[in-house]
């Protein structure tokens, strides 16, 4: 994609990410008893909107779900901070183990 806006090989089109991605998880808020964000990463921390879109989501009633890119600085080290934040490391090797402890988190979120 050709952008002024790059992270390594790849150009980034933050008018789509700001319009889809910020609408997509604003409107999971009003919606979902969850709201589910595949990834929270660099290539995400390159739009302000959606940094504040998914701040704001941080704040309200309604459970967040989300990835994060281990590496992601520094808005994501923020994210991971927050006292009510259930951080799992996944990899190969516990990928059982973190898949029932968030069953058992979506579980007790969903009643």
């Amino acid at each position: 994609l050709g952008s002024k806006v790059r992270l390594n090989k790849y150009g980034i089109d933050l008018n789509v990410l700001d319009k889809m991605g910020v609408k997509a998880v604003e409107e999971a808020l009003k919606v979902s008893r969850v709201v589910v964000v595949d990834e929270i990463g660099t290539m995400e921390m390159m739009s302000p909107l959606f940094c504040e879109t998914i701040a704001a989501a941080l704040i309200r009633p309604t459970p967040l779900l989300a990835t994060i890119r281990l590496k992601a600085e520094p808005f994501t080290s923020q994210i991971k901070k927050l006292s009510d934040t259930l951080l799992l490391k996944l990899d190969r090797d516990n990928f059982l183990e973190v898949k029932e402890k968030v069953r058992v988190w979506l579980s007790e979120k969903l009643g």
